[in-house]
């Protein structure tokens, strides 16, 4: 669930981050055509006309990312990432390396690049950035002639480059393991909220919503279902006599052997038991309660305990149609299923023949 967050969220500033991006294009495309065509400074016309092809390039390239993103979201996510800020990167030392010393405003934007895909997106997609970054300025700096001549000022930044994110890393990486921590413990209290603490399975709380979902999921031809309650029998003697830990152990046990039936499984409490199974026939539902009590007498690992079960089933909708009926009617065949001499099952049904 929290990784499914995350991915979710860094879809979410893929999109934004792509407007952003899209935006800033347009604006410097606007700027170069301005620049182009009024302005009289003939070496900034230079400039701009070496430069009024490349942000229809990276404008083409981001609209094809973002067509990716609405199209596949899911789709080679982590790769996307990786190749817009090799992008915005690449992108911003070519502008640089033409514009020469008009450039010497913007250094600043690699650390913002750095910043922003290590917030955005994680440690490892900001170490990605910084390596790229390192590399960029560096060939910057060898091969432009403005930076090259000023080179004090291009090893300045590019100490910065190197030392600045490092420790920006070391607060993300505190910050990310905060939030690893505290998203671990919701989950853990989540669970607690919704599992019985001994047998680990869900609980009445669990349960009632689950079963909501089912009645409301109903489909007569495709989705029956069968509530069914099962009771230990003599459980209360199996306490009394070798004590509340080996009960405990019996519990556990009978938990276990009680997910063999295939459907969702709670406890509700003490020594009961419910079961949300799926079926298409009576006689595959039959089968499997057979299985289920077959399963449930094997042997103990104190060959001195013996188990068995009393299970009552209610069948939705033919028995009821509400969540307080349908209950109410699994519990009482399960009652009768004792009163005939347990170790059975019984449908509400069959209580009404007997009646």
């Amino acid at each position: 669930m929290y990784y499914n967050s995350i991915n979710k969220k860094h879809l979410e500033n893929e999109k934004i981050q792509s407007y952003i991006r899209i935006l800033i294009i347009l604006l410097a495309a606007a700027n170069i055509v301005y620049l182009q065509y009024f302005s009289n400074d003939i070496s900034v016309q230079n400039v701009v006309q070496t430069l009024f092809i490349y942000p229809f390039l990276v404008l083409a390239i981001s609209l094809i990312h973002l067509f990716f993103i609405q199209k596949y979201p899911a789709l080679y996510q982590r790769q996307r990432i990786i190749v817009m800020s090799v992008v915005d990167v690449s992108s911003t030392v070519f502008v640089m390396y033409l514009a020469g010393g008009l450039a010497t405003y913007y250094p600043a934007l690699f650390l913002w690049f750095v910043a922003g895909y290590g917030m955005r997106y994680g440690l490892e997609i900001g170490y990605i950035v910084y390596v790229n970054v390192i590399i960029g300025w560096s060939l910057l700096l060898y091969f432009n002639d403005f930076w090259y001549q000023n080179l004090d000022m291009g090893l300045g930044w590019l100490i910065a480059y190197i030392i600045i994110p490092l420790y920006f890393f070391k607060l993300v990486k505190e910050l990310q393991n905060n939030i690893s921590q505290l998203h671990k413990e919701v989950d853990d209290s989540n669970f607690k909220a919704l599992h019985d603490p001994l047998t680990k399975l869900p609980n009445r709380i669990y349960f009632n919503k689950t079963l909501e979902v089912y009645m409301k999921n109903y489909d007569n031809k495709h989705h029956k279902f069968a509530l069914i309650f099962i009771d230990l029998d003599e459980f209360k003697m199996i306490n009394d006599t070798f004590g509340h830990e080996v009960g405990d152990h019996v519990l556990i046990e009978v938990s276990k052997r009680i997910c063999s039936l295939d459907g969702f499984i709670t406890r509700l409490g003490g020594d009961e038991f419910v079961a949300l199974v799926e079926y298409n026939f009576k006689d595959e539902l039959n089968t499997k309660l057979i299985n289920l009590m077959n399963t449930i007498r094997k042997k103990c690992s104190n060959p001195n305990i013996h188990i068995s079960i009393s299970i009552g089933i209610a069948l939705y909708p033919d028995d009821a149609t509400t969540m307080y009926e349908l209950k109410k009617k699994a519990d009482t065949a399960m009652y009768k299923a004792k009163e005939k001499g347990k170790n059975r099952y019984v449908y509400f049904s069959d209580t009404l023949l007997s009646a």
